[in-house]
């Protein structure tokens, strides 16, 4: 068994990835070296901390054991027949309970109960010491002293594994030199040496074996109630250790642009650039448009063209009607003046100015020339709110140039009306204006959200509108958006599954203060794991021999990895987002190691019947065994 062991241990090596860098088997480590790996991390210290404090309760308990056995088999050849006996069975046992009890224990309750099964269940046991009669002396030791073998050979000897995983190839290596070879020996002469203790002292040689007993338990309580209290730390220190070491592999490109660029500047500055050759109106309003909004820097003046003398005043005729006139020297020199943007706001409020312009937009509303719609849709934006002006807000909002309603939909989120709703709605099954119309509907805000749930749950309209509302939702970030995104995806229609996932993740992502309902969410990832199933039992069908496919197919692949994307963006409305995208990026394209991680971090956080359901589609599994292990995941439902 050695040399196979070995010569697949040579294979793992070759194959593994070269971020790993497994050490060398051969490789020699001093115990200082050792020492030094376990004494610069204080996860390690506590792991070996807990195991030194389990080994000195095996300890004490087995001098406990001793001594109950001493007391009913006098004779020494007895004594050793009942020993051998005893530690057969125990060996016998150990290995049924493992193999029938340690990996469900691991699945059902994860790491942070399985650490806590043996000291927990060990304490209960020593206490009842102080409780038994001196007749069941014996049957109590072989209780304790089995169950203490017994927990040590299955759950706590894999738990103690597992709890190895985060720690890096090359210091793992060099710390279970340490932990292993002198914490072990050194905790077991730890317990010898505490019996020793306690017999030197006064009288305790000559009392009779059931107070020995009793006395060596005092000291067997206190280190299980310091083993549970390590073990508590060490589980409080696995999860971050684990994360070290799972990254997050990309970020979301919505947050890369919006840490990184003004989006509502740059569409202001592309507008002024773009009507700069159009039209002087809509260029001037354009500039004014950033002057208000203090965004006209010099390095924009410079992009836009405004340099000393380049425009004068007297471009203004097109918007003020003066005929010519030079009303100011310079634009360069205005847009300098802190006072100017304020004093054109004064100007627009001015009853002549909105004379002037209600017949110029009266005018350039039934133009023919699409310039002179966009001037009189920007416009509008600009004035005071009428039933004229929003009249012809109506009609601009219909208009059949994409260019005109993009302007039109900026001058609605000025105003915003309620009646405008419905056009606007209209507006995001264009792709040249939904963008736009996202936008403003965003900014009339969350007085809205009834008219957008109306709209997304009727299959009569037209399904690029229903896709385009979840994102507008999503903007609001209101419980009562995560309430309707929630109830139409309950309602499993695959056309707006995506636009509803994405959107519950964004909220979540962006508003941790928004709460969902545990038991709704839940049975949609439940669902959604099940479709998962369906594509991989479906694509893993029989091959011409009878034999199982030998893997999905690329396009059952990229299926399977977007249900399973969009599991993953579920789960982080209950658990904590960063933990689940990392271990999502991980397992989809991450290396062997990472994806381990990832394993141990989901198996840490989800209860045991999400891990049974979720498991057999993420784990790199066997086909045959994928089927099989789905098969019966699907039984546990």
């Amino acid at each position: 068994m050695v040399n196979l062991v070995y010569r697949e241990q040579q294979h793992l090596r070759e194959a593994a990835e070269a971020e790993v860098n497994p050490v060398q088997a051969g490789a020699r480590v001093g115990y200082w070296e050792s020492f030094l790996s376990v004494k610069r991390s204080r996860y390690l210290c506590l792991l070996a901390a807990t195991l030194a404090s389990a080994m000195v309760v095996g300890s004490l308990i087995n001098f406990q054991f001793k001594f109950a056995v001493r007391r009913i088999f006098t004779a020494a050849d007895d004594r050793t027949l009942f020993l051998a006996m005893f530690f057969l069975a125990i060996l016998v046992v150990s290995t049924i309970f493992h193999l029938a009890t340690t990996r469900r224990v691991l699945r059902t309750f994860g790491i942070r109960w399985a650490l806590l099964v043996a000291p927990a269940l060990l304490l209960v046991g020593s206490l009842a010491v102080f409780l038994v009669s001196a007749g069941a002396l014996l049957a109590w030791a072989s209780l304790i002293r089995g169950g203490d073998k017994l927990f040590d050979n299955t759950i706590s000897q894999s738990v103690r594994e597992l709890l190895y995983i985060p720690v890096p190839a090359e210091i793992k290596y060099k710390a279970k030199i340490f932990i292993d070879m002198f914490v072990n020996k050194f905790a077991t002469g730890l317990g010898a040496g505490l019996y020793l203790v306690l017999y030197g002292l006064s009288g305790f040689a000559y009392k009779d074996d059931v107070t020995k007993v009793r006395e060596i338990g005092i000291l067997v309580v206190v280190f299980l109630c310091l083993w549970i209290a390590l073990t508590r730390a060490v589980y409080a220190e696995y999860p971050a250790v684990l994360k070290k070491d799972i990254r997050r592999r990309w970020d979301e490109g919505d947050k890369i642009v919006s840490a990184n660029i003004d989006v509502d500047l740059t569409r202001d500055v592309f507008d002024a650039l773009q009507s700069r050759e159009r039209s002087t109106t809509l260029y001037l309003m354009n500039v004014f448009d950033l002057v208000r909004k203090n965004n006209l820097t010099p390095e924009l003046k410079e992009a836009l063209g405004i340099k000393q003398d380049e425009l004068r005043a007297r471009s203004m005729d097109c918007l003020f009607d003066v005929g010519g006139e030079v009303l100011f020297q310079s634009l360069d020199e205005v847009l300098v003046d802190k006072e100017f943007a304020s004093e054109i706001d004064l100007i627009f409020l001015l009853p002549s100015y909105q004379e002037v312009m209600g017949k110029r937009l009266a005018e350039d509303a039934g133009s023919a020339s699409e310039v002179d719609r966009i001037d009189a849709a920007k416009l509008i934006g600009l004035m005071v709110r009428s039933p004229e002006t929003l009249r012809f807000l109506e009609r601009f909002l219909q208009d059949p140039s994409p260019e005109v309603v993009t302007y039109a939909l900026r001058s609605a989120a000025v105003h915003r009306r309620a009646e405008h709703v419905p056009l606007i709605l209209r507006q995001l099954g264009n792709p040249l204006t939904a963008l736009e119309a996202q936008g403003t509907l965003t900014d009339y805000g969350p007085g809205i959200e009834e008219e957008l749930k109306s709209v997304l749950g009727d299959e009569s309209e037209a399904l690029k509108v229903r896709r385009a509302i979840p994102g507008v939702l999503a903007r609001f970030g209101t419980q009562a958006s995560a309430d309707i995104l929630l109830d139409e995806l309950a309602r499993r229609r695959e056309d707006v599954e995506p636009e509803l996932i994405d959107a519950l993740y964004k909220i979540r992502a962006d508003r941790p203060e928004v709460r969902f309902r545990d038991k709704k969410v839940r049975l949609e990832i439940l669902f959604l794991i099940e479709k998962g199933y369906a594509i991989v039992l479906n694509a893993t069908g029989r091959a011409p021999g009878g034999a199982p496919a030998a893997s999905l197919t690329s396009e059952a692949k990229a299926a399977l990895d977007i249900k399973v994307k969009r599991v993953f963006d579920l789960m982080t409305l209950l658990h904590p987002p960063e933990d689940i995208v990392k271990a999502c990026q991980n397992i989809l394209q991450g290396t062997r190691k990472s994806v381990d991680y990832s394993l141990s971090l989901l198996d840490d956080l989800l209860d045991y019947e999400l891990k049974a359901l979720l498991f057999p589609l993420i784990e790199d599994l066997p086909p045959e065994e994928r089927v099989l292990r789905m098969k019966k995941a699907m039984r546990l439902k």
